[in-house]
């Protein structure tokens, strides 16, 4: 019998499967949600309610983006881009 058999047959405690940490009904479903789809990264609440925040705080900051851009208007186009229709400029280009 080698040294692992040995130590499996007199400590089986420690190569029986820990059950895993089950995720409270009790808990908010979106809380749940994120502990679920996680893959076992987010391990507990707490952790769940960091990646909530974190989720949050990026939905603001996007949120603000596409606000004050909108806010500014359309761009006035370059001078070079503007092509005079009639007028004394557009005598003077021929």
């Amino acid at each position: 019998m080698d040294l692992l058999e040995q130590y499996k047959s007199d400590h089986p405690e420690a190569f029986r499967e820990k059950p895993r940490e089950a995720i409270a009904v009790d808990q908010p479903l979106l809380i749940r949600l994120v502990m679920q789809w996680s893959g076992g990264m987010v391990r507990d609440v707490r952790q769940a309610q960091y990646v909530l925040l974190g989720v949050a705080a990026v939905a603001v900051l996007a949120a603000a983006i596409l606000f004050f851009n909108f806010l500014r208007g359309p761009r006035p186009p370059s001078p070079d881009k503007i092509v005079p229709i009639a007028g004394p400029a557009a005598e003077m280009r021929r």
